[in-house]
């Protein structure tokens, strides 16, 4: 059986699991009618970004079916890291598409080489000294050590300081809509920062933790919006003349 610890972790993982996919599918569709690179970069970044959560999310189910156990440590470590080097990449190939374009390949570069590193550190732990990376606790959630909380950490602050650059951009083309979508990616990388900074470096309990993983999945929500929001929404902020 699941403690309530373990119930509330998998739940909101599998939420922020199932919100991510759902909105991958979204724009993928969008990709599918316009055919813009970006959309496909935009969702592998929303995809792999949250990919700390997918083993969570997937051990949560997975207890149903195994008598209350989850994935064994080495399955959960490897699904919660090995890919996000992945999501930084497309994240900085979008974002470079309006900001720092004159270092584009410099910013590409240096995220490439620091995820070839990371991967390599990575697998020599998961084989040699697994615990390093992390050590479960309970059947749904982790607690992660130096090596992989300080990659995570520059993850966040890399993604934080690059998306609030984009947002300023996006606001200064001037046009309500603009300035809406950038207000929006402000509000949802605020979020992001501090639910994700607060989940992963922080021991809370379950009523903090319900509280950090909503915030969690409203700030993903609001940098979805941020990117792609619908006329309908848009029409209920800036009125048509």
């Amino acid at each position: 059986m699941v403690d309530p610890f373990d119930f509330v972790s998998g739940s909101l993982s599998l939420a922020i699991l199932i919100i991510s996919i759902l909105i991958v599918i979204l724009v993928l569709y969008k990709y599918y009618k316009v055919k813009r690179v970006d959309f496909i970069c935009f969702a592998i970044a929303i995809a792999i970004l949250a990919e700390p959560w997918w083993p969570g999310a997937i051990s949560f189910i997975w207890t149903f079916f195994n008598n209350g156990i989850g994935l064994d440590e080495q399955t959960y470590r490897f699904l919660g890291n090995v890919f996000i080097p992945i999501g930084l990449l497309a994240w900085t190939c979008l974002c470079t598409e309006l900001i720092f374009t004159q270092k584009r390949k410099l910013l590409i570069g240096l995220v490439g080489i620091s995820g070839v590193i990371f991967e390599v550190l990575f697998f020599i732990l998961f084989f040699l000294e697994p615990t390093s990376i992390g050590v479960l606790q309970g059947e749904v959630d982790i607690e992660y050590k130096w090596f992989t909380l300080i990659y995570l950490i520059g993850v966040v602050v890399y993604i934080t300081f690059t998306g609030f650059a984009f947002a300023l951009e996006t606001i200064k083309r001037g046009k309500r809509e603009f300035k809406l979508k950038g207000i929006f990616m402000i509000i949802g990388f605020i979020l992001f920062a501090i639910s994700a900074s607060i989940d992963a470096i922080i021991t809370i309990d379950t009523k903090m933790l319900l509280i950090t993983r909503i915030i969690l999945i409203i700030g993903i929500l609001f940098l979805y919006l941020g990117f792609f929001i619908p006329n309908w929404l848009l029409n209920v902020f800036i009125k048509e003349k």
